[in-house]
């Protein structure tokens, strides 16, 4: 089975979010690995779901990211992940497993971004559909592009201060900032059942 390296129970972040994860605001990413209907065909057909964000969109313009975006008050962080799969790639399964979260992270702008991890049996080459408001394009990347021995470390400059960040170059797009340092968190690699 393909699954991220280190996955924690999504209820304590539930709580943590409800609590307000001392930041501004609170956001909740998916991952999805689409599964290959039997074990041999894995490596070729497991996909991870990304998007281009829209240009019309005031933070991020442009962007390559998870589907995701604001857990809005009493809402859990799968409902919110959910909704915003459907809103944004117009995504709708029953068959979607959500297994639990990877690290949360805390945006420059102090966003508190939970990227959860997700399963799905259906055929990753369902019909999706970009809402033009939010998204420009959509990526299915086969997983074997986004392994740790993939990425690229860099360095940039905010505020005077160096900081260090991640990308991975595929022949689908460039991945970098955030996006990049969940895939890493994510430590993509073939487990054995």
């Amino acid at each position: 089975m393909l699954l991220p390296h280190k996955i924690s129970p999504l209820e304590p972040l539930d709580q943590l979010m409800e609590a307000g994860f001392g930041v501004q605001r609170k956001l909740a990413v998916v991952t999805i690995l689409f599964l290959a209907p039997s074990q041999s065909e894995l490596d070729s057909y497991a996909r991870v779901l990304l998007t281009r964000r829209s240009r019309r969109l005031r933070s991020h313009k442009g962007q390559v990211s998870f589907a995701g975006g604001h857990v809005d008050p009493g809402e859990t962080l799968v409902a919110a992940a959910r909704r915003e799969l459907t809103e944004e790639v117009g995504y709708h399964s029953s068959t979607i497993d959500y297994m639990g979260a990877l690290q949360p992270l805390v945006g420059l702008d102090g966003t508190a971004i939970v990227p959860l991890v997700a399963q799905d049996t259906d055929n990753p080459d369902i019909n999706l559909e970009p809402n033009p408001d939010e998204v420009e394009e959509i990526f299915l990347i086969p997983w074997l592009y986004l392994t740790a021995d993939r990425c690229q470390t860099f360095e940039f400059n905010v505020f005077g201060i160096k900081k260090q960040s991640y990308s991975y170059q595929t022949p689908y797009c460039n991945i970098w900032g955030l996006t990049a340092l969940m895939l890493k968190n994510a430590d993509f690699r073939q487990q054995t059942p």
